[in-house]
């Protein structure tokens, strides 16, 4: 097998494993090793990935799908599709799982905004409603939509916590 060049690509991650690389170099893969066992080890790290995530609440069936596959592939010994595969599995688990943080984190960012907001004796029933829809779309597993919805949660929060005459145009609006 040649350097470590057939490991890398331009995102700064494994193309084998999805792992980091310190430098030029997958943390995780030896260039020494048989590609059997760096597919093997692919598979265990982006299995720990898609378990990892999975304990946090995120539904990474693509990604298990495609790592069942992978597994299916190496079990045949079929290592460069395996590892192909388990490539893919790695970057869909990785893609689910910064959509997932980010949601949450957007979620608990709004209920802090509503709770800031209803403790100024604000009405924050549009920002509830708003939440619910991120909620729902985290259950349906659709990720994107639900950050946009808890940042509208968390926007109408704070637009509604401003007093009238900021949005009102100041003195001109008097003209």
């Amino acid at each position: 097998m040649g350097g470590d060049s057939e490991h890398e690509d331009s995102s700064g991650r494994c193309e084998l494993c999805g792992g980091a690389k310190d430098g030029t170099r997958c943390l995780a893969c030896d260039p020494e090793k048989p590609l059997s066992e760096l597919v093997a080890d692919a598979l265990a790290y982006v299995r720990g990935q898609i378990e990892s995530g999975k304990r946090h609440g995120a539904d990474l069936s693509r990604a298990e799908d495609k790592l069942t596959g992978a597994q299916f592939l190496f079990d045949a010994g079929s290592f460069e599709d395996a590892q192909k595969l388990v490539s893919e599995a790695g970057e869909a688990a990785g893609d689910i799982l910064i959509q997932y943080r980010a949601l949450v984190s957007a979620m608990m960012r709004s209920v802090k905004k509503i709770r800031e907001a209803q403790e100024a004796g604000v009405d924050t029933t549009e920002a509830d409603r708003y939440l619910e829809l991120a909620d729902d779309a985290r259950h349906r597993t659709e990720y994107k939509l639900g950050i946009t919805y808890a940042v509208k949660s968390g926007e109408s929060a704070e637009e509604k916590k401003k007093p009238k005459d900021q949005s009102s145009g100041g003195w001109q609006s008097s003209l």
